[in-house]
């Protein structure tokens, strides 16, 4: 058994999980016994998302042998459940725990804080407190990521209390977790202070704080971050480029925008650089700022397909700015891309109705409720009769 948990477990080292389980198999075909070792090295092979129904026979075989009691084996597999997106399982495995150490909590907490659940997150927390466990570092990063998710400030003040009685609120990750919060929270000024207060700055916690100050519209501010960090020696990232230039696009900075847009090409391949998101951004700069055909025209040369989001954001410039010609070109892109977005029916309508085009009303109108028929299911278009 020594031997064939040291070949799976190097497998799930180099991250062969599909091989270490396939070698599971093979072991089962000896006379050889799987032991808690083995285990817990299959549950942890199973942990994706595309491992949920491995892991649950796997699961029910540690029941059948009688392995479920181990504090261990119970641990992973509520780590399991909760990595495979199926969160009911790992809470209903959790509630059954006879013994739960800061791992058990962590696994659960960190599992409904992932799934967008940050109410339960913060109630397990409480429960979990009341039950004298004293939570670590990993655990308290998991609850200021339920914090962030429903802007639950008091309790991010109290994991950040807790991390300042331990020395740990100038960590580099925890400092980036803290920074989250206070943002998504609506404290930008706290945020800057726990910046401040963090000894070793790296481009991850630059692009938490600028983004933070690019979302609240701070441009100003945003761009004294992005000196400072070069003064520091630190060079920014695709993710700050985005940053600063959806903060361009939102107060109609395009010099700028287009200045952090093609510092892109610094980062090698900039048609790789560059993501949707980022033409999507500078699309809304441009169409923001009356350059409907350079929006268009970069819509149409980007070496990616563009989305939805590109489409639609030059078709709502058209309105804007009443060029139903280019309007049109955006409508036709939209309907190939999505026959049943609404929205762009909403928007080229909204255009012939400023430009007092009747007809055309009236006939996208007609399409629109046709279309939106075809894609209803016949009992629902029953109902609607």
């Amino acid at each position: 058994v020594f031997t064939w948990n040291s070949i799976i477990s190097a497998h799930i080292k180099v991250e062969k999980s599909q091989e270490a389980l396939l070698l599971y198999e093979e072991m089962k075909k000896t006379d050889v016994v799987e032991d808690k070792v083995t285990f817990l090295s299959v549950i942890k092979a199973c942990s994706r998302p595309a491992g949920l129904r491995y892991g649950m026979y796997a699961h029910d075989r540690i029941v059948r042998i009688g392995l479920n009691f181990d504090v261990m084996i119970a641990n992973s597999i509520v780590d399991m459940y909760a990595k495979c997106q199926s969160i009911d399982e790992a809470r209903r495995v959790f509630d059954c725990l006879k013994e739960r150490t800061v791992v058990s909590w962590s696994s659960m907490i960190k599992g409904h804080a992932q799934h967008g659940q940050g109410f339960l997150a913060l109630d397990l927390f409480e429960k979990m407190r009341e039950s004298s466990i004293t939570p670590d570092k990993v655990l308290l990063s998991c609850i200021l990521v339920a914090c962030s998710t429903i802007e639950a400030i008091r309790y991010g003040r109290i994991v950040h209390h807790v991390l300042i009685e331990w020395d740990n609120a100038c960590d580099t990750m925890i400092g980036s977790n803290l920074i989250d919060m206070y943002i998504k929270c609506g404290t930008i000024i706290d945020a800057q202070k726990v910046f401040n207060g963090v000894l070793h700055h790296d481009v991850a916690l630059w692009g938490t704080l600028i983004s933070g100050y690019a979302g609240y519209g701070d441009v100003d501010r945003a761009f004294l971050c992005l000196k400072h960090m070069k003064q520091e020696g630190l060079e920014p990232d695709e993710v700050i480029i985005t940053s600063i230039v959806t903060a361009c696009s939102q107060n109609g900075l395009l010099k700028e925008g287009h200045e952090y847009f093609n510092l892109m090409e610094s980062f090698g391949d900039s048609d790789n650089a560059r993501n949707v998101e980022h033409y999507n951004g500078m699309v809304d700069l441009l169409t923001r700022s009356g350059s409907l055909e350079e929006a268009s025209c970069l819509l149409r040369t980007m070496p990616i397909s563009p989305d939805l989001v590109g489409w639609r954001c030059l078709l709502a410039g058209c309105r804007l700015y009443g060029n139903v010609v280019l309007a049109k070109h955006c409508f036709d892109e939209l309907v190939l891309l999505d026959p049943s977005d609404s929205s762009a029916y909403i928007l080229m309508i909204d255009v012939y109705t400023k430009a007092e085009m009747w007809e055309d009303v009236k006939r996208l109108n007609h399409l629109r409720m046709k279309t939106q028929l075809d894609n209803e299911s016949p009992i629902e278009v029953q109902s609607m009769m």
